[in-house]
């Protein structure tokens, strides 16, 4: 019986150990497959894309939030530029095709001579995007930038101050629009409605306001001032007639001649007022002339 026992013993010890054994295998096995299906990375490789992920990330992060906030501004900007071109109209045709080609508008334009010098200019409005596009056009075509002013004028607290107001001045509508509801009376009804006018009339106003400062700020004002090289002044104009200036003289004489002989005419016409006063002054030099010999001989 004891044999047996030791048998039983032996037996029931080599199962555990084949058991464990195999156990073992299979885990070594899984870890084989495991490690060579995926490979995961080194610690100096992972804080390293740890590292560039989070850079890139906070780097978007700060870019969006600049570009929200460049966007919520509200800037009014104007370009002031004076140059001199080759070609005072050719430059304005130029300016102006590519102002509409880059859907900007010409608010006005203008060609004059002075003193012998053809001077333009050319006032224009063009969308915020493009205004590089027509700066550098214009730059283009100058033979010299006498000068070149930005003006930006931030107009962010007036915006938000006119949308609070309208919202503010629409909750006042809306509490009397309730009133009006529950008036009784013509009276109360009538006064009602002249105050709920008033108001409507006010947020227009302010809406007007907004529209304005909409399109002043997604636009860029440009004025250009442009003066005509000197190489390319004529020293003697071919519209010059001597002719036409001495007609001009002559019709100068006549109508200062006219006008003259309309102030002697004038004259002649109050000539009996003229008597009177002259009259009047003499008697009364005459009177005083009197006087003065009179106490004369009474001394």
């Amino acid at each position: 019986m004891k044999s047996n026992k030791h048998i039983y013993i032996s037996l029931f010890i080599m199962i555990i150990f084949c058991t464990f054994a195999c156990s073992q295998e299979n885990v070594s096995e899984k870890s084989t497959i495991s490690s060579q299906g995926f490979t995961s990375p080194e610690p100096e490789n992972f804080s390293k894309i740890s590292t560039s992920s989070d850079r890139a990330y906070s780097k978007n992060n700060s870019t969006i939030l600049n570009q929200t906030q460049e966007d919520s501004r509200k800037v009014i900007q104007t370009i002031s530029m004076e140059i001199t071109v080759l070609s005072i109209q050719h430059s304005i045709e130029t300016i102006h095709d590519s102002a509409i080609n880059n859907d900007g508008f010409i608010i006005s334009s203008e060609i004059h001579d002075q003193q012998g010098k053809t001077y333009g200019s050319i006032t224009l409005r063009i969308p915020r995007d493009k205004t590089t596009i027509l700066s550098n056009k214009i730059r283009e075509i100058s033979e010299k930038i006498s000068r070149e002013n930005l003006n930006s004028n931030d107009v962010t607290d007036q915006y938000t101050d006119l949308n609070t107001r309208i919202i503010n001045m629409k909750e006042a509508e809306k509490s009397y629009l309730r009133l009006f509801n529950e008036a009784k009376t013509i009276d109360d009804m009538v006064n009602i409605q002249e105050k709920i006018n008033l108001i409507r009339w006010d947020i227009e106003n302010l809406e007007g306001q907004i529209n304005y400062m909409d399109s002043s700020t997604s636009t860029t004002l440009i004025n250009v001032y442009l003066q005509q090289s000197s190489d390319q002044q004529a020293i003697i104009k071919d519209q010059w007639k001597p002719l036409d200036t001495l007609k001009d003289a002559l019709r100068d004489l006549i109508e200062f001649s006219q006008r003259f002989a309309n102030i002697l005419i004038r004259m002649l016409i109050f000539t009996p007022i003229w008597i009177v006063l002259i009259a009047i002054a003499l008697f009364l030099r005459k009177i005083n002339w009197k006087r003065i010999k009179f106490l004369k001989f009474k001394r």
